[in-house]
Protein backbone atom coordinates (compact mmCIF):
# COMPACT_ATOMS: atom_id res chain seq x y z
CA UNK A 1 0.00 0.00 0.00
CA UNK A 2 1.40 3.44 -0.62
CA UNK A 3 2.41 5.71 1.79
CA UNK A 4 -0.10 8.70 1.70
CA UNK A 5 0.98 12.12 2.92
CA UNK A 6 1.24 16.09 2.90
CA UNK A 7 4.38 18.29 2.70
CA UNK A 8 4.31 21.62 3.37
CA UNK A 9 7.43 24.50 2.86
CA UNK A 10 7.20 26.99 5.49
CA UNK A 11 9.44 30.30 5.77
CA UNK A 12 9.79 32.12 9.13
CA UNK A 13 11.54 35.74 9.77
CA UNK A 14 11.94 37.80 12.60
CA UNK A 15 13.66 41.12 12.63
CA UNK A 16 16.46 41.15 15.59
CA UNK A 17 18.66 44.37 16.76
CA UNK A 18 22.14 43.87 15.38
CA UNK A 19 24.32 42.78 18.79
CA UNK A 20 27.93 42.47 16.72
CA UNK A 21 30.06 44.77 15.27
CA UNK A 22 33.38 43.52 13.21
CA UNK A 23 35.64 46.28 11.25
CA UNK A 24 37.96 44.94 9.22
CA UNK A 25 41.28 46.68 8.61
CA UNK A 26 43.46 46.81 5.92
CA UNK A 27 46.92 48.62 6.74
CA UNK A 28 49.26 49.43 3.99
CA UNK A 29 53.26 49.97 3.39
CA UNK A 30 54.80 50.74 0.06
CA UNK A 31 58.91 50.53 -0.40
CA UNK A 32 61.19 49.65 -2.87
CA UNK A 33 62.41 47.21 -0.84
CA UNK A 34 60.20 43.45 -0.32
CA UNK A 35 61.12 43.83 3.20
CA UNK A 36 60.73 47.37 4.24
CA UNK A 37 57.41 47.04 2.48
CA UNK A 38 55.98 44.53 4.82
CA UNK A 39 57.33 46.08 8.02
CA UNK A 40 55.94 49.60 6.91
CA UNK A 41 52.67 47.67 6.84
CA UNK A 42 53.18 45.81 10.13
CA UNK A 43 54.18 49.54 11.75
CA UNK A 44 50.40 50.73 10.44
CA UNK A 45 48.41 47.68 11.86
CA UNK A 46 50.46 47.60 14.78
CA UNK A 47 49.36 51.16 15.36
CA UNK A 48 45.62 50.25 14.81
CA UNK A 49 45.72 47.31 17.01
CA UNK A 50 46.92 49.28 19.96
CA UNK A 51 44.23 51.90 19.29
CA UNK A 52 42.11 49.06 20.98
CA UNK A 53 44.32 48.47 23.55
CA UNK A 54 42.14 48.85 26.57
CA UNK A 55 38.93 48.34 25.06
CA UNK A 56 37.33 45.42 26.93
CA UNK A 57 36.01 42.60 24.73
CA UNK A 58 37.69 43.19 21.21
CA UNK A 59 38.61 40.52 19.82
CA UNK A 60 41.44 41.33 17.53
CA UNK A 61 42.45 38.65 14.48
CA UNK A 62 44.57 38.68 11.27
CA UNK A 63 43.87 37.96 7.95
CA UNK A 64 46.80 37.78 6.29
CA UNK A 65 49.42 39.57 4.72
CA UNK A 66 49.49 40.40 0.55
CA UNK A 67 52.17 41.71 -1.07
CA UNK A 68 52.03 43.10 -4.87
CA UNK A 69 54.88 44.14 -7.01
CA UNK A 70 54.87 47.84 -8.27
CA UNK A 71 56.06 47.74 -11.83
CA UNK A 72 56.78 50.41 -14.28
CA UNK A 73 56.96 49.16 -18.14
CA UNK A 74 57.69 45.37 -16.89
CA UNK A 75 60.31 46.74 -14.57
CA UNK A 76 59.95 46.56 -10.94
CA UNK A 77 60.07 49.56 -9.08
CA UNK A 78 58.66 48.57 -5.55
CA UNK A 79 56.09 46.53 -3.54
CA UNK A 80 52.62 47.05 -1.66
CA UNK A 81 51.92 44.71 0.74
CA UNK A 82 48.38 44.83 2.92
CA UNK A 83 48.06 43.77 6.42
CA UNK A 84 44.31 42.42 7.17
CA UNK A 85 43.39 41.91 10.02
CA UNK A 86 39.84 42.10 11.95
CA UNK A 87 38.50 43.68 15.28
CA UNK A 88 34.71 42.19 16.70
CA UNK A 89 33.30 43.14 20.07
CA UNK A 90 29.44 42.86 20.84
CA UNK A 91 27.38 46.09 20.28
CA UNK A 92 27.46 49.08 22.48
CA UNK A 93 27.24 52.74 21.11
CA UNK A 94 29.83 53.60 23.53
CA UNK A 95 32.41 50.92 22.63
CA UNK A 96 31.79 51.42 19.06
CA UNK A 97 31.92 55.37 19.37
CA UNK A 98 35.64 55.15 20.72
CA UNK A 99 36.59 52.08 18.54
CA UNK A 100 35.73 54.55 15.42
CA UNK A 101 37.18 57.84 16.62
CA UNK A 102 40.35 55.79 17.60
CA UNK A 103 40.56 54.70 13.96
CA UNK A 104 39.18 58.08 12.32
CA UNK A 105 42.89 59.01 13.49
CA UNK A 106 45.07 56.06 12.10
CA UNK A 107 46.42 55.26 8.39
CA UNK A 108 44.21 52.30 7.97
CA UNK A 109 41.36 51.70 6.07
CA UNK A 110 38.36 50.51 7.56
CA UNK A 111 34.86 49.31 7.08
CA UNK A 112 32.02 48.56 9.61
CA UNK A 113 29.98 45.71 9.52
CA UNK A 114 27.25 45.25 11.89
CA UNK A 115 25.96 41.19 12.33
CA UNK A 116 23.86 38.99 14.34
CA UNK A 117 25.10 36.73 17.42
CA UNK A 118 23.21 34.15 18.07
CA UNK A 119 21.96 34.11 21.24
CA UNK A 120 19.52 31.02 21.05
CA UNK A 121 17.27 32.98 18.47
CA UNK A 122 17.87 30.71 15.62
CA UNK A 123 16.64 27.47 17.31
CA UNK A 124 13.54 29.71 18.50
CA UNK A 125 13.45 30.46 14.84
CA UNK A 126 13.25 27.18 13.66
CA UNK A 127 10.80 25.53 16.16
CA UNK A 128 8.14 28.27 15.26
CA UNK A 129 9.13 27.65 11.16
CA UNK A 130 7.85 23.93 12.31
CA UNK A 131 4.89 24.61 14.06
CA UNK A 132 3.46 26.86 11.66
CA UNK A 133 4.37 24.07 8.71
CA UNK A 134 2.34 21.43 10.92
CA UNK A 135 -0.37 23.71 11.57
CA UNK A 136 -0.44 24.73 7.94
CA UNK A 137 -0.50 20.75 7.20
CA UNK A 138 -3.32 20.45 9.92
CA UNK A 139 -5.58 22.73 7.87
CA UNK A 140 -4.95 21.50 4.43
CA UNK A 141 -5.61 17.96 5.98
CA UNK A 142 -8.82 19.13 7.29
CA UNK A 143 -9.88 21.00 4.25
CA UNK A 144 -9.27 17.83 2.09
CA UNK A 145 -11.42 15.56 4.40
CA UNK A 146 -8.28 13.37 5.67
CA UNK A 147 -7.36 12.01 8.84
CA UNK A 148 -3.91 13.70 10.01
CA UNK A 149 -0.79 11.54 10.76
CA UNK A 150 2.52 11.42 11.87
CA UNK A 151 5.66 13.60 11.06
CA UNK A 152 7.40 11.52 8.70
CA UNK A 153 10.19 13.88 7.36
CA UNK A 154 11.74 17.67 8.36
CA UNK A 155 14.74 19.35 6.78
CA UNK A 156 15.69 22.84 6.15
CA UNK A 157 14.85 23.73 2.14
CA UNK A 158 17.26 23.82 0.35
CA UNK A 159 18.70 27.34 0.29
CA UNK A 160 22.10 28.94 0.11
CA UNK A 161 23.99 30.23 3.05
CA UNK A 162 24.14 29.10 6.89
CA UNK A 163 21.62 28.78 9.57
CA UNK A 164 19.79 30.85 10.34
CA UNK A 165 20.13 33.13 7.81
CA UNK A 166 21.46 36.67 8.84
CA UNK A 167 21.29 39.82 6.17
CA UNK A 168 23.85 42.00 7.00
CA UNK A 169 23.74 45.77 7.40
CA UNK A 170 26.79 48.08 6.84
CA UNK A 171 27.57 51.06 8.05
CA UNK A 172 30.76 53.79 8.27
CA UNK A 173 30.76 56.30 10.79
CA UNK A 174 33.06 58.34 12.93
CA UNK A 175 30.18 58.49 15.33
CA UNK A 176 28.51 55.97 17.38
CA UNK A 177 25.36 55.04 15.73
CA UNK A 178 22.45 53.09 16.10
CA UNK A 179 22.79 49.74 13.82
CA UNK A 180 20.00 48.91 11.74
CA UNK A 181 17.97 45.56 12.49
CA UNK A 182 18.90 42.16 10.89
CA UNK A 183 16.45 39.86 9.02
CA UNK A 184 16.76 36.28 10.76
CA UNK A 185 15.50 33.52 8.31
CA UNK A 186 14.48 29.75 8.24
CA UNK A 187 12.63 27.74 6.60
CA UNK A 188 11.47 24.23 6.56
CA UNK A 189 10.25 21.14 4.24
CA UNK A 190 7.61 18.78 6.61
CA UNK A 191 5.83 15.96 5.90
CA UNK A 192 3.78 14.49 7.56
CA UNK A 193 0.85 10.98 7.41
CA UNK A 194 -2.24 11.17 6.06
CA UNK A 195 -5.32 8.55 5.89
Amino acid sequence: MERKFITVTKTVTEQVAANRVRITLTAYGEAKKYAAAVESASEAASAATQAFSGMDGVSLKSRGINVTTLRDDKKTVGYRAAHAFAAEFDFSPELFGKATEALSALNVEWRVSFTFKDNGEGKALLKRAVEEAKTDAQNIAAAAGVKFGALIKAEYAATEGARPMMLRAAAYSDNAVEPEEITLSETVVCSWEIA
